[in-house]
Parts: structure tokens; C-alpha cells; sequence
């Protein structure tokens, strides 16, 4: 989901769009504290009549307060806590976006789909998420309470782009967050709790000719479309098999566009282990080779498996290369953390190389086994508490007509 989404036939409203004047505008949550052992889940709704907002304009921000007990049991505000090298994110079990009421994205598991995404940032990106949200300091918090901002991760607010709120007059935005507990964040036990206060979304909001935003509305309640194109997360989990080979079932119905291909595993007894930082968890677990296959003519290679080692590092470079639009930038705006095959690692297969066209992905709409199977050969056999996480990235479109969304994965 990070390259850009580029379409002749749905291109997207734009950013760039002229307009009267730009404002930053707070819109606070629908309450004003969160604890993480009480009320694990936060809404924002962005709302307005005449003012548009650019979605890769936008962050979330709040303060995170770390918690413990002092001798006597009395809640005080915990201080010199060691917290993730991931930063705050790792406090957010799951983010929905809605509009219209209806569920449009859905990131779960939140933490660990920006784990892996943090994983590759460039130095330049990753020293302003130091500052903004505690990317790679663990010592963060050591001052107890810190405001955080955190760019949204998610389709919508990826896509640079300029995105007309009158038109959704039916809810508007909405953004569910759903928080982790404290040990997800926090590490050796010494916070029990955090608490979120000052939630809301921080945006840019853009005032176009007014003519502009009254035809658009009008035509969208005409039931003339509007068309949107973003893309959507789906997560399957498993188990290892107790064998040294695996399979990673992806069980999708018909998809128009596969954008991309995520699998990650980890030590399901080091995750509930909290000494230990859950953001450098991802091993190969003795990775040989691999390949992705749908029915009996999708097969990723087309010959052959990927393989893999600690001196073999096909599996990087054939990601990045299926991320990539040539080989001679392939490592351009991207850094592998210290450690990455060891700490960070995961598959990862690009269907929609960077700057394709939206749509352009893996087409199973005629396959006859609407799914994707992923193989696997370990050195050795694959606990039973290993969890496997296979996250299928796909195109998806909104169309807005009537005060209504509707929302496909295939029909277009």
C-alpha cells in the first residue's frame, strides 16, 4: 500500500486543487480520555458543509500517558519506562474507516502491519517519526507523558489527494481506533496501564470556489457517481504445522486487483513474553524457498521457488525489485533496519509495481480457485506456536451517488 495510485479512468480528485484558502483544523474525538485497561475503543468524525480535506494532509495526535502503582497501590504517572523501538503505534490494535456509515477500510492488526512498514523507512522519514512518535527510541517516554502524532496508514489517507466532505453528507469520515494494552507498548511489566487524552485528527482543509463543491454535490445526490479509488487490507492467520513445509491459504472471493502479497511469522510464547521488544519478533524460522500459486496457471515464480539464507538474499531483493519501478532505484527512499532478516523479516510479493495503474494488480475474477496459496520449505519443522500472518493487499473503489457508498472490489 505504499506506491502511488494512479488511474486514467477513476483519477483522483486533486490535490492540488485551487482553492480560497488552506486552514489546519483539530477535530477532537467524540470523548476526551482513554484508558487501556477500561475503554479500548476511540471514533473521529470529520463532518463539514463546505470544506474539503487532503487526506495525506492529517495525523492523528494526542497525549500518551504511561501509568503504574506506586508502594501503597495508588495510580501515579510511571517515569524512565522503556517502551518499543516501533514508537506509539504499537498502542493501536486496529484502525476502521467509515463512511457513510459504512466500513470502507479496516487495518487489524494495526501495530504489526506498521511494524513492517516502519522496517524499510528511509533515515530522513524515520528521524521525524523519532521526534513525532518515538520511532527507534526507547527511551521515549522516559519523562513520562508525550504528545505523539502519527500519520494515518491506510489507503485513503495514502492517496494524495483532495477529497470534497459536503459530498459526504450521509456521516461523513469516520475513524474507529482501537487501542492495544500496555505491554504491547511498554516493556518489563513496569506500566500497567496508559491513558489517551486530547484525542482528535489534526487535517488541512481546503476551500474551493464554492461553485466547485455545489456542482459536485449536486451531481453526486443527482445520482451522477463520483468515484474514489483506495485500497483495502485482508488478513488471514495460522498456525506452523508441526512440519517443514507449509501452506498460507489466502481465502479470497473473486478479486479484480491483488496489489500485493505479506507473510511474517513470530514466537506466539515470545509475544506474551514482556521483556521483549514485540516489534523486532519477525524470523525467518529457518526459511529455505517459497512461492505463491492460484489454481494450476498462477504461479509466482513461474519456475522454480524463491529462495533464501543467511548468505542467500533473493527474498529481499525479489521484493524489492516487485516494489520497484527499475533495478537501478529499487533501494531508493527505503532502508532495511539493523538486523532486518533476523528482527523484521518477512515475503513480500508486489503485484502493481510503483506508479502502475489502479486496477493493474493480479486478476482472479476468472480463476478457478479464487484464492492464493502460499509455500513454504523450513530447515527444520515449524512449531505449532508459530503464528503465520498472510496479509493480501487489493484494489478497491467508492462510489458516491444518492448520499450513499458503495463499495466493490471488482466492478471496475
Amino acid at each position: 500500500m505504499s506506491h502511488a495510485l494512479l488511474s486514467m479512468k477513476f483519477p483522483p480528485f486533486d490535490a492540488d486543487l485551487a482553492a480560497n484558502f488552506e486552514r489546519l483544523v483539530f477535530t477532537p474525538c467524540n470523548q476526551l480520555t482513554y484508558r487501556s485497561d477500561l475503554s479500548n475503543k476511540a471514533t473521529v468524525t470529520i463532518a463539514e458543509s463546505s470544506q474539503w480535506i487532503r487526506t495525506h494532509q492529517a495525523l492523528l495526535t494526542f497525549e500518551l500517558v504511561p501509568y503504574t502503582n506506586d508502594a501503597g497501590g495508588l495510580e501515579v504517572e510511571a517515569k524512565n519506562c522503556k517502551s518499543s523501538r516501533q514508537g506509539a503505534t504499537r498502542a493501536i490494535a486496529e484502525m476502521n474507516l467509515l463512511i457513510g456509515g459504512k466500513t470502507v477500510e479496516s487495518v487489524n492488526p494495526y501495530d504489526d502491519v506498521l511494524a513492517h512498514e516502519l522496517s524499510t523507512v528511509p533515515e530522513d522519514q524515520a528521524s521525524g517519526l523519532t521526534i513525532m512518535q518515538g520511532f527507534e527510541d526507547p527511551d521515549f517516554f522516559k519523562n513520562g507523558r508525550r504528545k505523539v502524532f502519527l500519520p494515518i496508514w491506510s489507503g485513503l489517507f495514502l492517496l494524495a489527494q483532495a477529497l470534497c466532505l459536503p459530498m459526504l453528507s450521509n456521516g461523513g469520515i469516520q475513524l474507529e481506533i482501537v487501542w492495544r494494552g500496555a505491554d504491547n507498548l511498554f516493556l518489563n511489566g513496569t506500566v500497567k496501564r496508559f491513558r489517551v487524552e486530547g484525542l482528535g485528527l489534526l487535517w488541512q482543509a481546503i476551500s474551493p470556489n464554492p461553485s466547485t463543491t455545489g456542482s459536485l454535490v449536486a451531481s453526486t445526490k443527482g445520482g451522477r457517481p463520483g468515484n474514489l479509488t483506495t485500497q483495502r487490507l485482508h488478513v488471514f492467520q495460522s498456525s506452523g504445522n508441526s512440519l517443514m513445509h507449509q501452506q498460507i491459504i489466502a481465502t479470497l472471493r473473486p478479486k479484480r486487483s491483488i496489489v500485493s502479497v505479506d507473510v511474517w511469522a513470530y514466537d506466539e510464547a515470545e509475544y506474551v513474553e514482556n521483556s521483549k521488544d514485540k516489534y523486532l519478533r519477525f524470523k525467518p524460522f529457518g526459511l529455505r524457498k517459497w512461492r505463491i500459486e492460484s489454481g494450476p496457471n498462477i504461479r509466482v515464480p513461474a519456475v522454480g521457488d524463491i529462495t533464501h539464507g543467511d548468505s542467500d538474499p533473493s527474498t529481499v531483493v525479489t521484493m524489492l525489485m516487485s516494489q520497484s519501478s527499475s533495478v537501478h532505484n529499487m533501494f531508493s527512499g527505503m532502508k532495511l533496519r539493523e538486523d532486518w532478516i533476523h528482527q523484521h523479516f518477512r515475503l513480500s510479493m508486489d503485484f502493481q509495481s510503483h506508479r502502475e495503474l489502479f486496477g493493474s494488480g493480479l486478476n482472479l475474477l476468472s480463476a478457478s480457485h479464487p484464492y492464493l496459496t502460499i509455500f513454504t520449505e523450513h530447515n527444520a519443522p515449524v512449531s505449532p506456536n508459530t503464528r503465520l500472518v498472510c496479509v493480501v493487499v487489493t484494489d478497491e473503489l467508492l462510489t458516491f451517488a444518492n448520499d450513499q457508498v458503495l463499495v466493490t472490489e471488482t466492478a471496475f
